[in-house]
């Protein structure tokens, strides 16, 4: 029996008048199966009757015997009964039980078994697990022993006695994270069995210092991914000696953490993924940069860069940056002393001098002029045998104040193909200094006065560095000789001589290939050992086909890959682009801009071995807008502009920190506009400069997959149509059968649930609001005798 919602609850001390009412003694013994000399609680309810705070009292008894004082005036009342691990017992009080008494008997059966283990399947032993009783009782227990239980040896956890209903389990053990699951009970008289799964508890430990280094005491900010993962409150601990522990959070999890104090300073933010110890966070003031980026040679604005600051002994700090007209403004810490900007296509620009931010509010870079990069080509070979050097490293040697210093920044790096050729791009129009190296030669720095020429650059063998020889041809599927052909070892590269043949002098492991105009050889691995010889290899060219052709729309500034059959190739600064090896069939031809642009054509090889091939990039039309979440602008998610009709080019961008996003290049069309992380989609009309604004939604819907067994694995999949266009998402479910979808806008949807054990489900939902508790029951593909008759 529950009790009515509309009573309120009057608890009498035994033996106590009931305020100025009339009240008589009910004599109530317990039945022999129900005794055991344990405590139970006995409480009276009475219906539209407001008790004062002095009198919600309860009456705990151990007595076989015993009386209860209840009231005899005309108001309906029931007596309730609360013992451990048995039904509450409910008593309607009648003027016939004052004179017959009362027999009491508790039911005390089978109601939740379980066992507490960590995910990896050991035992948890030690700990509690808890229920909400106030939902199926409608008023609190007075102990909170009632709802609460111990888990045993081995995980093992037993619980009695519960009414048949919907309840909220929660097990909690030292050093793991709390973990709940909603059950529903069907029957009072049958067992269900209820499993765990617990995280361990890790922490984060170290110490907050200010600019000086001194120890301080900070709040702390916490992002947890995934944040379904934090069970439990985040705390922060602070020791005699100021260090802080911060937690606790499930294993594998990543944590950003930041800290702040009352005077406004704050740390950066920090990643980590705990447990970590010896974290250090320092306290800054920030100071606001401004400034304005141009092309030196233009005057053009920059509006697109990344900004580094540094400062001693606190590393650096990068800022992506999208700056209309050129004109900059972030928030830099005052320990910022030099500041550095890499604007793709120019050279990295450093500030020349020392920056003061200390007590500034703000501080003006001025006018800061990028000097575009230039590209430098050549060739490396050996200067012995003047064979091609392939996979030869070639980097940019950055001279500054007469420190001399290697840097890699974008495009400030090449290596030699299997022709020995390079394209190296960021030299300045001055002269530059290079630095070649590939194992088994003599590092080389190369001083480059005209960025025009084409540069041959030659590399010695080190001396001692070849103790054995390796030899034999390259021939064709029919076995005949091929001339010229590339081979290629590790990072050295050879053309073979007119009979095919090549040698090379190595020691140890290797992996061997040749290419040549018809194709590529596989790739052969050996060993070679000190003074021996091994000759007669074979690489044989068993791939034929080739595709060539051009690429053309591209804007300046703007680079392209062409791939065939996985097979990929850079696209010449004439646009034009050759590949060798396609087999002969059907195969799909994409390219690929650096802006994010892409065509794709199915292409056929046929037996003449030879395709041209042409992509044409005819877009004069831009595509700009914000994504949001809840109107605020949501950062780093790609967006996609996928046309309808399949000859046309597709592009892809990133939003930038406020959200805003652009994509040039575009034909005029009908585009889907995809946000790729969370699956929403809208269509738009392309024509032009066209704006589309995304708002992903502020409404979460959330909930418990619950089965017969456990439901790890189960997957959760949304699909519909909301106001922000249609969506798409996937989750999986937790240990404890807890999924959620945040930011989603209004709109129709369907939850589909699938796991191979489990029979799949699709339920419609309307989301006009928050959702929640959105749950669903999973019936077994296969059920036991067990399930049937939970049903």
């Amino acid at each position: 029996m529950k009790a009515p919602k509309t009573i309120l609850l009057l608890l009498l001390l035994c033996g106590q008048p009931a305020s100025s009412e009339d009240s008589a003694n009910l004599e109530v013994r317990q039945g022999p199966d129900s005794f055991d000399g344990s405590d139970f609680w006995i409480g009276l309810i009475r219906e539209n009757l407001p008790p004062p705070e002095s009198t919600q009292n309860w009456n705990r008894e151990t007595a076989r015997e015993f009386s209860v004082r209840i009231p005899t005036g005309s108001d309906s009342a029931t007596l309730v009964f609360l013992k451990k691990n048995c039904e509450p017992v409910f008593v309607s009080l009648t003027s016939d039980l004052l004179q017959t008494g009362l027999a009491l008997d508790f039911s005390c059966k089978e109601s939740l078994l379980g066992r507490v283990t960590t995910t990896t399947g050991e035992p948890i032993s030690g700990g509690t697990v808890k229920l909400d009783l106030s939902q199926i009782l409608d008023f609190s227990p007075p102990d909170p022993d009632l709802s609460s239980w111990v888990i045993g040896e081995d995980g093992f956890f037993e619980i009695r006695g519960l009414l048949p209903g919907r309840y909220v389990v929660t097990v909690a053990s030292p050093d793991f994270m709390p973990a709940s699951r909603e059950v529903v009970l069907i029957k009072s008289d049958q067992s269900q069995e209820l499993n765990f799964q617990m995280d361990r508890a890790t922490y984060v430990t170290g110490r907050i210092v200010d600019r000086y280094g001194t120890i301080m005491r900070g709040e702390f900010d916490t992002v947890v991914t995934p944040p379904e993962s934090q069970t439990t409150p985040i705390k922060a601990e602070f020791d005699l000696d100021d260090n802080f522990r911060v937690g606790p959070f499930a294993e594998g999890v990543t944590v950003e953490l930041t800290t702040h104090d009352v005077l406004g300073r704050r740390s950066h933010m920090l990643e980590v993924r705990p447990p970590t110890e010896d974290v250090l966070l320092r306290l800054h003031r920030w100071v606001t940069l401004i400034g304005t980026v141009l092309n030196n040679e233009t005057g053009d604005p920059v509006d697109r860069f990344q900004l580094t600051s540094s400062g001693e002994g606190r590393g650096q700090q990068a800022y992506d940056v999208f700056a209309p007209d050129g004109r900059l403004k972030l928030h830099a810490d005052d320990m910022s002393q030099l500041v550095e900007i890499a604007a793709p296509g120019f050279l990295l620009w450093s500030s020349s001098r020392y920056l003061r931010l200390e007590g500034r509010e703000t501080y003006d870079l001025g006018t800061i002029e990028l000097e575009p990069a230039r590209t430098v080509r050549g060739r490396v070979t050996d200067s012995s045998t003047q064979l091609p050097i392939e996979g030869a490293e070639l980097r940019r040697i950055h001279l500054q104040e007469g420190v001399l210093n290697r840097w890699i920044y974008g495009n400030v790096f090449a290596r030699t193909d299997d022709d020995g050729e390079f394209e190296l791009v960021g030299l300045p129009s001055v002269d530059g200094l290079l630095s070649v190296s590939v194992r088994g030669y003599q590092t080389k720095s190369v001083t480059v006065e005209d960025v025009e020429s084409y540069l041959e650059i030659e590399l010695d063998q080190r001396s001692g560095s070849i103790k054995g020889r390796l030899s034999g041809r390259v021939v064709s599927l029919d076995g005949e000789p091929l001339h010229p052909a590339n081979v290629s070892i590790g990072f050295a590269g050879k053309r073979t001589a007119e009979d095919g043949s090549f040698t090379f002098e190595i020691t140890g492991s290797y992996r061997i290939s040749a290419s040549a105009e018809s194709g590529r050889s596989k790739v052969i691995k050996g060993t070679v050992e000190n003074g021996e010889h091994v000759s007669d290899l074979e690489l044989v060219i068993s791939e034929i086909g080739r595709v060539h052709g051009t690429v053309q729309g591209l804007s300046e500034g703007e680079t392209a890959t062409v791939t065939v059959a996985r097979r990929g190739g850079r696209v010449d600064p004439n646009g034009a682009f050759k590949m060798r090896g396609i087999p002969i069939g059907e195969h799909v031809a994409r390219c690929t801009t650096s802006t994010g642009r892409e065509i794709s054509r199915t292409i056929e090889m046929d037996e003449t071995l030879d395709l041209r091939l042409d992509f044409v990039f005819e877009g004069a039309n831009s595509l700009t807008g914000r994504v949001s979440v809840a109107g605020n602008p949501a950062p780093s998610l790609e967006v996609q502009a996928i046309p309808d009709e399949r000859d046309q080019a597709w592009a892809k961008t990133t939003t930038l920190g406020d959200g805003t996003f652009v994509i040039d290049g575009l034909t005029e069309g009908i585009y889907r506009v995809r946000v790729t992380s969370r699956g929403i989609s809208r269509r738009v009309a392309v024509r032009g400069d066209t704006q589309i604004d995304i708002d992903l939604g502020s409404l979460e819907l959330s909930g418990r997959i619950d089965a017969p067994g456990s439901v790890l694995g189960v997957h959760v999949y949304l699909t519909g149509y909301g106001t922000g266009g249609s969506f798409q998402q996937h989750t999986t479910v937790d240990a404890s059968g807890f999924y959620s979808f945040t930011g989603i806008a209004k709109g129709n949807y369907e939850v589909t649930t699938h796991h191979d054990k489990y029979k799949e489900t699709t339920r419609s939902v309307r989301i006009s609001d928050s959702v929640h508790d959105f749950n669903v029951f999973l019936q077994p593909i296969k059920r036991d005798r067990t399930d049937r008759d939970l049903k």
